[in-house]
């Protein structure tokens, strides 16, 4: 297991809802790869990941951009624990 910085911009109940809102944020910001993390069927919360492995400088930069294109006022740079 390891960490990894990340930017979480939508938390859902369901796997569909998340994988909808990132394909929605991806069309804004195409050169990102925006992803559900978990994958489905191993969380009981699923959460839209805007960017990550980022360096924290990095992280914040892309926070506030994806707040200028639309993202959530309350998207937040973590640390993400991954497999």
């Amino acid at each position: 297991m390891f960490a990894l910085i990340a930017l979480l911009g939508y938390t859902y109940a369901d796997f569909d809802l998340a994988q909808k809102r990132a394909t929605q944020m991806a069309g804004l910001t195409p050169s990102l790869q925006d992803k559900v993390y978990p994958p489905r069927g191993q969380g009981s919360l699923y959460y839209v990941v805007l960017g990550s492995d980022l360096s924290r400088e990095a992280a914040d930069d892309l926070c506030r951009l994806e707040r200028q294109s639309g993202a959530p006022g309350d998207t937040y740079v973590t640390l993400l624990k991954a497999e």
